[in-house]
């Protein structure tokens, strides 16, 4: 699998389908579970998509020590600019809270 910043936003552009309504990335690759959070080898390592994308194209490093709050509210949504990094406290005050609209199934 790919390993450098370059590579991993092409996997994870290319199992994206963006939808225009919410402009909300649809990971189309592996899933956790069948309406869950996308997986991908990244190395010798099993990682969550929405926290590699983050990484990717947001931050550039791997995020430690912060949860991942989905602003629209769609755990298999790996659009970078949907997603917050926030403590474990701002998580929980900010689950059901979601800035961009319904959420989809």
């Amino acid at each position: 699998m790919a390993g450098s910043l370059q590579d991993l936003s092409g996997v994870i552009l290319g199992r994206s389908k963006l939808l225009e309504e919410t402009f909300c990335w649809r990971w189309t690759g592996a899933r956790v579970g069948k309406k869950a959070y996308g997986k991908m080898w990244v190395g010798k390592r099993n990682r969550l998509v929405h926290r590699v994308a983050y990484e990717v194209f947001r931050d550039g490093k791997e995020i430690r020590g912060r949860q991942i709050h989905h602003i629209c509210g769609n755990q298999w949504c790996v659009n970078p600019w949907h997603m917050e990094a926030l403590t474990q406290a701002e998580h929980v005050k900010a689950q059901g809270r979601w800035e961009l609209g319904p959420k989809l199934e």
